[in-house]
């Protein structure tokens, strides 16, 4: 029997973007939370099966609070297949941070002592909060126009909070990284399309707990973030 092939997918980007709401979708998506002593990071496992009888150990990397400057970064993205670089929809400024997590990336596939740049994992741009329609300072065509005019693998648009296109990207980009073109039916089956939440309160419609704890994190996170005065911290 033939071994799974590993696919690690990391996620990056700047402080309160909602990676680590996105982390915890992935837990609802049946992945199982392992830790890489090494490094010390946490992850999340799930086998898949992709077209035919290949297997696949798909890890997801939680980076936790870790600066874009951090020397563990490179530790972090190494061996990676795919690189998410998530910011939020309602912040312009996330989306032009961007370019120095890319800058990043490209360093930590450099060599030091050639200057020669390795394979680079392919990365992805995942515009966030996508249901927050009236507070959006990101449009469709400008996403687009980002991740293509740099040469990336792809973009997504995603709701860590309904679920919207969560899934999609992340087996999307595993199996491009297999060499597997999933079909749109295959694709189907991860399909969340759920109505934009139009928020006209503080809170918004369809609040949960776990919503208002993972936001709440997210918000700590940024005031520590503007405390030390780093303008790039992840969360």
């Amino acid at each position: 029997m033939a071994l799974d092939r590993q696919c690690k997918i990391v996620l990056i980007g700047d402080g309160s973007v909602g990676k680590s709401s996105l982390i915890a979708r992935f837990r609802t998506e049946g992945f199982a939370p392992r830790y890489h002593q090494t490094v010390g990071v946490d992850f999340f496992e799930k086998r898949l099966r992709l077209r035919g009888a290949q297997g696949v150990r798909l890890q997801i990397w939680d980076i936790g609070g870790q600066s874009i400057s951090s020397l563990m970064l490179p530790k972090y993205l190494y061996r990676s297949q795919v690189v998410l670089v998530v910011y939020d929809l309602t912040s312009y400024t996330s989306l032009e941070n961007c370019d120095d997590w890319l800058a990043a990336v490209k360093r930590a596939f450099t060599d030091r002592h050639t200057a020669q740049v390795g394979k680079l994992p392919d990365t992805y741009l995942v515009g966030n909060k996508c249901d927050l329609l009236s507070l959006r300072q990101v449009t469709d065509e400008r996403h687009t126009e980002f991740w293509r005019g740099r040469g990336l693998s792809g973009g997504y648009l995603t709701s860590a909070r309904s679920g919207e296109n969560v899934a999609r990207a992340v087996f999307q980009a595993c199996a491009h990284a297999m060499g597997v073109d999933l079909t749109a039916h295959e694709l189907a089956f991860h399909d969340k399309v759920l109505g934009g939440v139009v928020v006209d309160d503080d809170e918004g419609p369809g609040r949960t707990a776990d919503a208002d704890r993972i936001e709440a994190e997210d918000l700590a996170l940024e005031a520590a973030k503007h405390r030390r005065g780093c303008a790039c911290a992840v969360s």
